[in-house]
């Protein structure tokens, strides 16, 4: 496989292998390109293979800012990255490599990777931040099999791992693999085998007390295939996905084979394993759940080889790395697909519950283990149909009920007894034991969730083997017990494993919590990485030549799982009346919801972008707390909403941001109580998220003048400006214009008057208000507007924060910006009379090397304002924080030990004082929910908080 002839080559290999090019290694390494057009590897054969991808220094600092910023430092050699750039000019060239093995082609692996929408890892977060910083990276990426490493005969699996880990580990720090790497996708601890070992199984051996699926079983079996068959050739929904299958004699010859079990005494399964969302391909080509190349069944194959070891003693016998496709063979481990055809759509679910109960009560298990929310849901109501109507209103109702994180930290894993009844008459002699898993593809999706959700997988699976041993113990040595009361047994035993005065049931809780928080983590982390925008997968078109991506599987991420853990809850959205400028301005919205604490929230008037509010009647809405606002999403959990980014690419990451609703609520009475729940439930501050765009402004400091708050509390009016939607027509605009005209005089309360002095401050001569955003222009008066509120003087105003929104809606897209734009306009046109000029203007710009236009418009005002726009008032005497009274140098030279000691003295003092007079924060550790914690205050008001009335309703 090496060359060993060049050793300046191998020597900077191991000690700078970023600066490795892609000619050193074709010196160094036997290889050779896959591409769109080479030939498909030898059946039963495992290739190794290359990725490289040469990335420009100040490229891949974007690269790694962006993906650090959307907490994808998952993979730690980014920050070796980070620093070895330091000593780089930014037009150097570094490489970046992925190693991998593969049973297909290496360059169709590469195509669907870069083309995937389901994949959360780093590498796939990589190819997407790149394709839309530095698409060219990706056109020029290359790929190369190594050619003596590629094994032609079906090889052991530890075997070809150890091959890819010694691959992975020859590119050190210059590798986007985030693990050693090997096929398995899941790493197995010592802790795992001590707490399978605590469980106690013996599964393995008892298994020579069951027999062979009898012929009046297996005849019924032969019944369902038929019957589902009948029921495919019938329906095409069935059959019609990315393409037309067919249900053909393999087909179902597979769903009879993989459902076949083996039996106890009285002829009923030991355990059966329901699944669901196995994938267009899986039976196509005769080959079962375990013999199949899915990567679900892979990660459970994986997961009891190691079972299978442990329980009989690691020292009595070699690893096994075919044992659970040995035991499928053996009908050891049947398993059967809720839905026992090609494309799940939503006319199917009514059948696909018949026919799961169909299977059920033709095998009569002891033990369903479930994997994912659905087939839980689906043998929990003991196998009665049900339409995807019935599936999401129950689920919703749960989450209501029952609160977020209910499915991970109160079902799965937790032993259940339901039977397979279909819902209707006598369950005696239908019960079973439902154990509820997490789905093992999850694992493949869920990206720095995936060690966490591991254990949890790990976990599961022993307690279905456990179970197993249980079920056959029973049937052997107390045959006289009714069906129920050995479901009870088993139950009552894992039960028993699970309490938290155990080493298992401790370490089972554990790993729950710890994926709770992960996910949560994951979750807010993934508001910044909304698929909007150019955040998306690169272009079809990106790499050359025409390729067939291989089928995979179409397992989908437990949408279930992840909307109960994170902020989400069902919200009612209609329409609120608004007196605007009639046409696409005659509409705002009201948002309708209730949280955890049954307190319901309702806020309006809302601008809502495009495609958020329902068409139909079951089309339901999400909302859910981002860092940087509000996000509504469907069903499926997809953020709704029109985005338009800038010319730059620059926009919003939800539905509504927090820049808007601020200007939209401003004037509403309790809006404050609505912003000081959502900073307690998102930790954020707003008025650090205002500033943070890309005005950049500053905290104003203590030692600036201000203008006193009873300056402003003592104004005639406190009115805000009437926000217009994002089209307006010229009508529309003069609407407007008479409305706030109306309105005149200002009063020192009114965000105009605030408007007044920022004109005044800034263009005291008159002058261009350039209305393009400040991420693409400097001269932005949007940058003007941040700056300006970066000062103390105003910071008492009650529109202070309104006006800085004003700056930062205007870079959350073009729509946003187009609502920050009329209100400035209407101010301005008022301020300071008719403009001079209002002219529309193109910035010519260049993004990721391609020349771009940023059209806005740039007005031309007056020098002075016209006459009874503002009241005129006293003005009071400034006030100030900090007065410095002097500024003396008390010593000169250098500081002795005790001037050291005497500064941090004071030092602390001082820090405690200024403590003191912040601000009280709620401490992590402080339990006391009192009137110094902001979440008794907003608990202390009960019922319904509705932002657009004087009073909070009861």
């Amino acid at each position: 496989m090496a060359r060993m002839n060049h050793e300046d080559e191998w020597r900077l290999l191991l000690e700078d292998p970023l600066m490795v090019s892609p000619l050193m290694i074709s010196n160094m390494i036997s290889i050779e390109p896959s591409t769109a057009d080479s030939p498909n590897p030898a059946p039963d054969s495992v290739v190794f293979y290359i990725r490289t991808f040469s990335i420009r220094v100040r490229d891949l600092k974007d690269v790694c800012t962006a993906m650090l910023h959307d907490g994808y430092d998952t993979n730690p050699r980014i920050f070796v990255w980070v620093e070895r750039m330091i000593d780089l000019s930014d037009n150097a060239y570094v490489t970046l490599r992925y190693c991998g093995q593969s049973k297909n082609s290496p360059w169709s692996r590469h195509v669907s990777d870069i083309y995937s929408k389901s994949l959360h890892n780093f590498l796939a977060q990589f190819l997407k931040t790149v394709g839309m910083i530095c698409s060219e990276v990706l056109k020029t990426s290359t790929v190369h099999t190594v050619i003596k490493a590629t094994m032609n005969i079906p090889p052991a699996t530890n075997i070809s791992n150890l091959r890819e880990q010694v691959l992975i580990a020859l590119f050190g720090d210059g590798v986007l693999n985030t693990e050693v790497g090997g096929k398995d996708i899941v790493i197995l601890v010592d802790g795992d085998r001590q707490l399978f070992n605590a469980l106690e199984t013996d599964t393995l051996k008892l298994l020579q007390h069951t027999r062979k699926c009898p012929a009046s079983i297996l005849s019924k079996i032969s019944e369902y295939s038929k019957a589902v068959r009948k029921y495919v050739e019938d329906h095409s929904t069935t059959t019609t996905g990315k393409e037309k299958h067919v249900f053909s004699d393999k087909t179902e010859q597979t769903i009879t084979r993989q459902g076949t079990p083996r039996v106890l005494s009285d002829d009923s399964a030991i355990i059966v394993s329901l699944g669901t969302d196995i994938g267009e391909s899986h039976g196509v080509d005769g080959s079962t759940f375990f013999d199949a190349d899915i990567r679900a069944a892979e990660i459970i194959g994986h997961v009891y080889n190691h079972l299978g070891f442990w329980e009989t003693g690691v020292l009595s016998q070699s690893f096994d790395p075919t044992l659970t496709k040995r035991l499928a063979k053996e009908n050891c481990l049947p398993f059967v697909d809720v839905f026992p055809w090609f494309v799940k759509h939503k006319d199917d679910y009514e059948m696909a519950g018949h026919f799961t109960a169909v299977y059920m009560n033709a095998v009569k298990p002891f033990i369903v283990l479930a994997y994912g929310v659905l087939p839980t849901y689906v043998a929990t109501n003991n196998f009665k149909s049900f339409t995807l109507n019935d599936y999401e209103s129950d689920k919703t109702a749960e989450r209501r009920r029952f609160g977020h994180g209910h499915w991970v930290k109160n079902i799965m894993g937790i032993p259940q007894l339901a039977s397979f009844n279909s819902g209707t008459g006598s369950t005696v002699g239908k019960e079973c034991v439902v154990l509820p898993s997490c789905h093992p593809g999850l694992l493949g999706h869920v990206g720095i969730r995936k060690e966490k959700l591991t254990r949890l997988l790990v976990m599961i699976s022993g307690l279905a083997w456990s179970a197993a041993t249980l079920a056959i113990q029973l049937d052997r040595d107390e045959p006289s017990l009714t069906r129920k009361q050995k479901c009870n047994k088993i139950i009552g035993s894992l039960a028993s494993k699970l309490k938290k005065n155990t080493m298992f049931g401790q370490a089972f809780q554990r790993a729950k919590e710890e994926y709770i928080l992960a996910n949560v983590a994951w979750s807010q982390g993934k508001l910044t990485r909304q698929d909007v925008g150019v955040i998306r997968a690169p272009n079809r078109k990106l790499l050359p030549g025409k390729v067939d991506r291989s089928s995979s599987s179409r397992i989908k991420q437990e949408a279930e799982i992840l909307r109960d853990i994170g902020s989400s809850f069902e919200v009612v959205i209609t329409e609120e009346p608004w007196d605007g400028a009639g046409g696409k301005d005659r509409t705002r919205f009201r948002l309708t919801w209730k949280e955890d604490d049954d307190q319901e929230w309702s806020i309006a008037p809302v601008i809502l972008p495009a495609n958020v509010f329902p068409t139909e009647e079951n089309d339901k809405r999400f909302l859910c707390y981002t860092p940087t606002g509000i996000d509504i999403c469907n069903n499926a959990g997809l953020s709704l909403g029109d985005r338009k980014p800038f010319a730059n690419g620059a926009t919003k990451s939800e539905t509504i941001p927090i820049a808007s609703l601020v200007i939209t609520l401003s004037e509403q009475a309790n809006a404050a109580t609505f912003f000081e729940h959502w900073e307690e439930l998102t930790g954020m501050s707003i008025g650090d998220i205002l500033r943070s765009s890309p005005t950049s402004t500053n905290v104003p400091s203590g030692h600036e003048t201000y203008y006193p708050a009873s300056f402003f509390a003592n104004s005639k009016s406190k009115r805000a400006l009437p926000f217009t939607s994002a089209t307006l027509s010229a009508q529309g605009y003069d609407i407007y214009l008479n409305k706030v005209k109306k309105d005149l005089p200002a009063f020192p309360g009114d965000l105009l008057w605030l408007i007044d002095r920022f004109l005044s401050d800034k263009f005291p001569e008159g002058g261009e208000l350039d209305l393009i955003n400040a991420s693409i222009h400097g001269n932005s008066v949007y940058k003007h507007i941040a700056t300006f509120c970066s000062k103390a003087k105003y910071k008492y105003h009650p529109h202070f924060r309104t006006f800085l929104a004003l700056a930062s809606m205007a870079e959350m897209g073009l729509d946003e910006r187009n609502v920050s734009s009329y209100a400035l306009t209407l101010a301005a046109e008022i301020l300071r009379g008719p403009f001079v000029s209002r002219k529309s203007k193109t910035a010519n710009i260049k993004v990721e090397g391609q020349n771009r236009s940023a059209s806005r418009f740039v007005l031309t005002i007056k020098k002075d304002r016209p006459e009874n726009v503002i009241h005129q008032e006293d003005e009071p005497e400034l006030e100030q924080d900090v007065e410095v009274l002097d500024d003396l140098t008390d010593k000169e030279g250098d500081l002795t030990t005790d001037d050291r000691e005497s500064m941090m003295d004071e030092g602390e003092d001082v820090g405690q004082i200024m403590e003191r007079g912040m601000k009280r924060g709620r401490d992590v550790h402080d339990d006391d929910n009192g009137e110094g914690s902001s979440k008794a205050a907003s608990k202390a008001v009960k019922g319904k908080k509705d932002l657009d009335t004087t009073k909070v309703t009861s």
